[in-house]
């Protein structure tokens, strides 16, 4: 029988008792874990298989009954470390695992007790072995008959890790919230039935699982897959151990020098500082480099891979044109497919680069279930192969079949929905609405037809055509839904929403028609007002150490209209809350103001320096000003400044890297398709 390291903890305790019971309050003081902790523990206990009986009486604690010889055999077999398996591939699975873990010198009879099995049965697993190891470059040793030792590169022991991992732990990419500990606890390790992740030491787990739950914005863990995210966390459980017990990690020189000027590789030391401060050891830069090894693995950008933009998107749009017209056509009209499967494409290629295996748990499902779709996947595929000269893995076209697939079946599934006219209500209608009817787009895509509102606009119009309403503050109930929010969105507000959304009965509003020349008419103001705004732009450079009302005073100076009253609005209007958003980079100064006649950007950046002092991770911050007689398209030019900084969008790269010209021109191209789209 398997047990956790920590409930081995437990049992040793609570069998030096005797037939004293031991309180749960002591348990927890002598381990130092919670009494939740040992609770959870013990919910798994099964002592079955020893005839014996973890019992519990309120006020008095736990013991375990049964005979003393029952006894004596569980706590010599707590004191080994015995590894279950049901077949002999598995056994030599955890075999090389166990090897690639702890590559040191051992003897066959550690190995044989630790599986149950002969001297003679490791023998010959090991013989097995060989070859599956010097795929990956590694030599096992046996120049002394009854020692074992693996000769190679650590980082092709990290990658021969990575294939055991993820043959064990790819069948479980299942629909839980992974970036919760608990629930990664509870479904994936403690759940587990596979010796691998039984093996891990939950001392270092538990650690790491809080770690990666509590800081994972500041340490920019929420964009890995699932199986990333859990073999990260693997690989840092066996990496801390290893330094733990002394053992050396070194990796190849010069791929220190390849990482070292990578975003990765700052994402991993700052991973190293937090482990070694909570486990208060020192980690090598070795250990730092296999680590942002790791994380470069997974991200969507890598900055040195050989595929620039332009090659990335021709590369899309020939796999999308070799699909039959009809499937092309619908790929091509779906913007969330395209920016997916760039995104999905540009590590794909860099990882078949390197070599490094991409494993598809679903693999055998999508051939089976949608048959026909990875036929014409593995056909365009093959035109990505011709292109990059690398060869496409069936794991790689299944996950391509479901990108196509996902992409037909929302397309089936909008066409069949009406969209529910939403109104985002804030004080101006500019700033904070834009931000949360960004992000609500996000969640909810196209299943909503947004528009932006300012109080007054909501006070003084009917809006007869609306089926909910989503602001920031209390409105009162009427005849359409309101629904308060955070203006950030949580994820209770996401849950209320659809809620909402679910019982709410709207009918599949159209526009009213408008007559051709008046259209004509808005079409010109809206233009003329787009080209007031792109050549207006104001680019400044601050000093860094500037506050916010410091700030707001400096936007007023540079404003194109009377200083004071814009300086008065703005100021008026950060009463009601400043924007800042440090995870996005960027802060927002927005009000209606009497002091400019002309909607106005302005774009403001930290002179000589990466970020505001005062406010870490603001690198700009942008300036919206709206004049007191605007007009509805006013109000859509400068909102969508702020959707698109929401995004990693070409605006929002242009601003962070201070292209004024590219700002104009990625403006331009947004303004244009709001004009398109206020023409259809």
């Amino acid at each position: 029988m398997i047990y956790t390291n920590r409930f081995k903890q437990i049992l040793q305790i609570v069998l030096e008792q005797g037939d004293a019971y031991i309180p749960v309050d002591e348990l927890a003081r002598r381990l130092n874990i919670s009494r939740r902790t040992v609770f959870r523990e013990l919910q798994n206990a099964n002592l079955k298989p020893y005839h014996l009986d973890m019992v519990s009486r309120q006020g008095r604690g736990i013991r375990i009954e049964g005979d003393e010889k029952d006894r004596r055999r569980l706590a010599a077999d707590i004191a080994t470390d015995l590894i279950p398996y049901v077949s002999k591939e598995e056994r030599r699975k955890l075999l090389a695992f166990e090897l690639l873990r702890f590559p040191d010198v051992k003897k066959l009879v550690v190995y044989g007790n630790m599986f149950s099995v002969s001297e003679t049965t490791i023998s010959n697993d090991l013989d097995a072995l060989a070859s599956w190891f010097e795929h990956y470059h590694i030599e096992l040793n046996r120049a002394h008959k009854n020692n074992i030792r693996l000769l190679g590169k650590e980082e092709d022991r990290r990658l021969a890790m990575s294939a055991i991992i993820h043959d064990t732990i790819g069948s479980k990419e299942q629909a839980i919230d992974y970036l919760d500990a608990d629930a990664l606890r509870h479904e994936v390790f403690e759940a587990s039935q596979d010796g691998i992740l039984r093996l891990l030491n939950q001392d270092i787990l538990d650690p790491v699982l809080d770690l990666f739950t509590l800081e994972r914005h500041e340490l920019g863990l929420n964009q890995y897959a699932q199986s990333s995210y859990i073999g990260l966390i693997i690989h840092l459980v066996v990496a801390v151990e290893r330094i733990q017990k002394g053992e050396a990690i070194e990796s190849d020189p010069s791929l220190c020098e390849t990482m070292r000027a990578t975003p990765a590789m700052e994402q991993a030391k700052a991973i190293a500082g937090r482990l070694e401060s909570i486990f208060d050891i020192e980690i090598p830069q070795a250990e730092t480099v296999f680590i942002a090894m790791h994380l470069s693995g997974a991200k969507n950008v890598d900055p040195i891979d050989a595929f620039d933009d332009d090659q990335i998107v021709e590369i899309a749009n020939d796999f999308m044109n070799d699909f039959p017209p009809r499937i092309a056509s619908s790929l091509r009209m779906d913007p969330r497919f395209i920016k997916g499967f760039i995104t999905h494409l540009r590590p794909t290629l860099i990882r078949l680069q390197r070599g490094l295996p991409i494993y598809n748990p679903l693999l055998e499902t999508i051939q089976a279930q949608y048959g026909e779709l990875y036929a014409q996947s593995a056909h365009a595929a093959a035109l990505i192969g011709e292109k990059t000269g690398l060869s496409i893995s069936e794991a790689e076209i299944a996950f391509m079949t479901m990108h196509v697939g996902a992409s037909l079946e929302r397309r089936r599934f909008e066409a069949r929905q009406a969209r529910i006219h939403t109104a985002v209500v804030c004080a101006s209608g500019v700033g904070v609405s834009a931000l949360l009817a960004a992000r609500l787009q996000h969640v909810f895509g196209t299943r909503l037809h947004l528009v932006t509102l300012s109080l007054e606009q909501y006070k003084t119009n009917a809006y007869d055509d609306l089926d909910l309403i989503v602001s920031t503050f209390d409105l009162a109930q009427g005849m359409v839904p309101v629904v308060k929010v955070n203006p950030l969105l949580t994820q209770n507000d996401i849950d209320h929403l659809r809620d909402v959304m679910k019982n709410l009965e709207y009918g599949a509003h159209a526009d009213p028609d408008r007559d051709g020349l008046e259209k004509l008419r808005r079409v010109e103001q809206m233009t003329g007002a787009a080209r007031a705004i792109v050549n207006g732009l104001v680019f400044a450079n601050v000093d860094p150490a500037l506050d916010w009302p410091a700030l707001v005073a400096e936007a007023g100076l540079l404003a194109d209209g009377s200083a004071s009253e814009v300086t008065s609005a703005l100021l008026e209007r950060e009463k009601i809350g400043s924007v800042m958003v440090p995870e996005l980079g960027f802060g927002l100064l927005h009000a209606k103001t009497t002091g400019v006649k002309n909607a106005q950007v302005q774009f403001l950046w930290p002179a000589q320096a990466q970020e505001f002092a005062a406010y870490p991770g603001i690198r700009a911050v942008v300036v919206l000003l709206m004049p007191a007689d605007y007009a509805s398209y006013h109000q859509k030019l400068l909102s969508s400044v702020t959707t698109y900084m929401m995004e990693t969008t070409n605006l929002q790269q242009a601003v962070f890297e201070r292209e004024e010209r590219r700002i104009q021109q990625a403006l331009s191209a947004i303004y244009l398709e709001l004009i398109r789209a206020d023409m259809a």
